[in-house]
């Protein structure tokens, strides 16, 4: 929506992606481990808009993204 709204914007989204699931300075940071599935949610979603992925294929990325993305907070919790 971002990108829409300002497309003279450069914004590096995996760069926000990381610093917002790292958290606010003090808190318990993501292990390699977790960053590493971040960049994996991140590519995920990069090829599902990408004009080579079929729609269905395009939602089934999202919906793996979105579980990994699920996955990796409850392993922040623990």
């Amino acid at each position: 929506m971002v990108t829409e709204r300002f497309p003279t914007i450069p914004v590096d989204w995996n760069a926000v992606n990381r610093a917002m699931a790292e958290g606010p300075p003090g808190e318990a940071q993501l292990t390699d481990l977790q960053l590493s599935y971040l960049d994996v949610e991140n590519h995920l979603r990069e090829w599902a808009k990408s004009s080579k992925s079929s729609p269905l294929e395009s939602q089934q990325l999202i919906v793996t993204a979105n579980l990994l993305s699920s996955w990796r907070s409850r392993m922040t919790a623990i």
